[in-house]
C-alpha cells in the first residue's frame, strides 16, 4: 500500500486522477497486467492509492476513453487488448507484409475484383486519364481472425492481364506484381484521416455505425518511379495504432521549424 500510494505526489500540479491513470497505465504497459485481466475494484484502488472514490472513477474513465481498459457493468474494469502497431506511414511493403513481419496471422477475403473505369482520384494518382481501365481489387483482411482492414486497390489496366486470374486470398498483390511484371514497391505517399464508419464498413469490420475508423489513401511507386497501385483503405481505430520513426531533418524545404 505504501509503495503504490507513494507513486502519487500530492505536491505535483497534475491532478491525482491523472497521476493514478498514468500509474495504472505504466503497470499495464510493463506487463504487470495481461489483456482481459481484471483490475482491482474501485474500493481496492482507493485503499491501495489512498485516494477518494471520485479520483478512482475519474482515472478509470480516462483510461477507458483512451482504450487502455474496458468496463463491464456490475463486473468492473479489465485490461484492453493492445493495439497492433503498424509502419504503414513509412513502409511501402503493404499491410499484410507489415503484420506478418511482426508474427501475426493475416488472412484475406476477396470481395470484388475486375476491370472498371478509373475514378478521377484514382486516375490522377496513377497518372492515367479519367475513365481509363484499371483493375479493381477489394479485400477484407483479418489479423488473428479479427477483421481490421477493408481496402480497395487499383492497378493500371496495362497490368491487368498478368494479375486478373490470380488468387489474392493466398498471395499478396506485391508478390504477384513482382513475379509477373518485375515491379517492387520502393516508395509511396499516404494521406490519413479519421472518419465515422458507414453501414457498409461497419458490417464488414464488425463495428457499430459511427465508430471512428482510419481512412487511408495510399499511392505506391515502383523502382522506376512509376505508380504501380493506389488504395482506399478503412482501418479499425480500436485495433490499430500507427508507428512512425523520425529521421534527422536534412532539408526544411521552405518550412519553418
Amino acid at each position: 500500500m505504501d509503495s503504490a500510494s507513494s507513486l502519487l505526489n500530492r505536491h505535483n500540479p497534475a491532478p491525482l486522477y491523472y497521476q493514478l491513470a498514468r500509474s495504472l497505465e505504466r503497470e499495464i504497459e510493463t506487463g504487470g497486467r495481461q489483456p482481459h485481466a481484471p483490475l482491482p475494484s474501485e474500493a481496492e484502488l482507493q485503499a491501495i492509492y489512498g485516494v477518494s472514490r471520485n479520483v478512482v472513477r475519474q482515472a478509470l474513465e480516462e483510461l477507458e476513453q483512451a482504450g487502455v481498459i474496458y468496463r463491464i457493468k456490475g463486473k468492473g474494469g479489465f485490461v484492453a487488448e493492445r493495439k497492433l502497431s503498424a509502419y504503414l506511414m513509412q513502409d511501402a511493403s503493404g499491410f499484410a507484409a507489415n503484420m506478418a513481419a511482426q508474427g501475426f496471422l493475416v488472412t484475406s477475403q476477396v470481395l470484388r475484383q475486375g476491370i472498371i473505369p478509373a475514378p478521377i482520384q484514382v486516375a490522377e494518382a496513377l497518372h492515367l486519364s479519367e475513365g481509363a481501365p484499371v483493375f479493381e481489387l477489394e479485400r477484407l483482411r483479418q489479423v488473428e481472425e479479427e477483421p481490421v482492414f477493408l481496402g480497395t486497390t487499383y492497378i493500371p489496366g496495362t497490368l491487368a492481364a498478368c494479375i486478373k486470374d490470380e488468387d489474392f486470398t493466398s498471395r499478396s498483390l506485391n508478390a504477384i506484381l513482382a513475379h509477373c511484371a518485375g515491379m517492387e514497391p520502393v516508395s509511396g505517399q499516404r494521406i490519413i484521416e479519421c472518419v465515422a464508419a458507414g453501414r457498409y464498413e461497419a458490417d464488414l469490420l464488425r463495428v457499430r455505425v459511427g465508430t471512428p475508423l482510419f481512412r487511408l489513401f495510399a499511392v505506391t511507386y515502383s523502382q522506376d518511379g512509376a505508380p504501380m497501385e493506389c488504395s482506399r483503405v478503412w482501418l479499425r481505430g480500436d485495433k490499430l495504432a500507427f508507428r512512425v520513426d523520425l529521421a534527422p531533418v536534412r532539408e526544411l524545404r521552405g518550412v519553418d521549424k
